[in-house]
This record gives structure tokens, C-alpha cells and sequence, in this order.
């Protein structure tokens, strides 16, 4: 399976007080837990979607890098700009992930991609997490660039993009970690 990744990381961090993705987790800024699951799912081409003010730090840690023209525009527009930067890779599927998952790791994105080996009439592999939908954790077949393409102007939330394609489900155990994200100092505390 040729999957290309994507790492939405271009949030203002409100809620954290600081910019969270550059926090220490495990030796490394929060974001490479994301880096490091990808490629430990055999995903080794990968770029990060961020703001302008952010890209200059990923840059010069040797990532490749999407800059979003508009910043803050949501996760919406952010995996709207990575995929139609991308859209003449290789690679038949996107794995998003946000760049603030710290226990993120690579069984679960191998789950997502067995998964949607098995159906091969989803455009979308979408976790289910304590019955949330997880649409930062998804795999996106490239068909969904067009419902992308046709959605964007009206639509406001990642709801509307797994409502308007063939979403496939997939339900997660409610003591899988890898879910968890870091919205503020606090999240770090008694979570691992």
C-alpha cells in the first residue's frame, strides 16, 4: 500500500498558552511522536501542513513543509491544502495525523491501512474513539481531494467531508492511547 503522510500542525495552541507542538515528549518536540508513528507504518514520505510562522522551524529540521495561505483556517482547510499540494505524489492514500499525539504509534496506522485493504470501496478509514469520530487519525484515499474540492467553500468542520464520501468506521477500544492529544498543560498530567 503507497501512503503518503500528512501532519496537521499549524494550530495556534490557545488552549496550551504556548505554541504545544515544541514541547519535550520522550527527548523530541510533541509533533515527532507523529513523525515516528508514520515511520514505524512504512510511511517514509511525509510532509507537515503549517502556518507560515511555524515553517521555518520545521523547515530547518529537515522536514518537508505545506504553508497553509491562510492561517488558523481549521483542520478542514489545512488537509484541503496538503492533499492538492500532493495531489500528483505517487501514493494512493493520505494518513493525517496532529502533530500533538503523544502515544500515537505505528500498530494503530497499520490497523487503518489493513483495514482499508479489506474495503476497497472506502474513500475514508475513520477511527471511532469513545464514540468520537477521529478525523486527525484517518486514511484518505486521493478520491477525497475531490470532495474536498467541491465542499470547501460551505463547509466548516471535518463532519462534512466523512458525511459526503464513503467513510468507513472503525471502532477503537476505549483504553487505546493513541487517541490521546494535548490541548493543555494539564493533558500531561496522569495521561500516560
Amino acid at each position: 500500500m503507497n501512503v503518503t503522510g500528512l501532519i496537521l500542525a499549524g494550530g495556534k495552541s490557545s488552549r496550551y498558552g504556548k505554541q504545544k507542538l515544541f514541547e519535550t515528549f520522550d527527548n523530541e518536540p510533541l509533533y515527532m511522536s507523529s513523525v515516528r508513528a508514520l515511520k514505524a507504518a512504512n510511511i517514509t514520505n511525509y510532509s507537515i501542513v503549517t502556518n507560515e510562522q511555524l515553517a521555518e522551524t520545521f523547515q530547518r529540521a529537515g522536514h518537508s513543509v505545506i504553508v497553509e495561505p491562510q492561517a488558523h483556517g481549521g483542520p478542514l482547510r489545512a488537509l484541503y491544502h496538503g492533499f492538492h499540494a500532493l495531489k500528483n505524489e505517487p501514493g494512493e492514500w493520505f494518513q493525517v495525523l496532529a502533530g500533538d499525539l503523544p502515544m500515537i504509534h505505528g500498530e494503530l496506522l497499520l490497523t487503518l491501512q489493513n483495514t482499508a485493504i479489506e474495503d476497497v470501496e472506502a474513500d475514508i478509514v475513520l477511527p471511532i474513539h469513545k464514540g468520537r469520530a477521529q478525523p486527525l487519525h484517518a486514511l484518505y484515499h486521493r478520491r477525497t481531494l475531490h470532495t474536498l474540492e467541491t465542499i470547501i467553500e460551505h463547509a466548516d468542520h471535518m463532519g462534512a467531508l466523512y458525511d459526503a464520501s464513503s467513510t468507513k468506521y472503525l471502532a477503537f477500544a476505549d483504553e487505546e492511547k493513541g487517541f490521546l492529544n494535548i490541548n493543555s498543560e494539564h493533558d500531561w498530567q496522569g495521561s500516560f
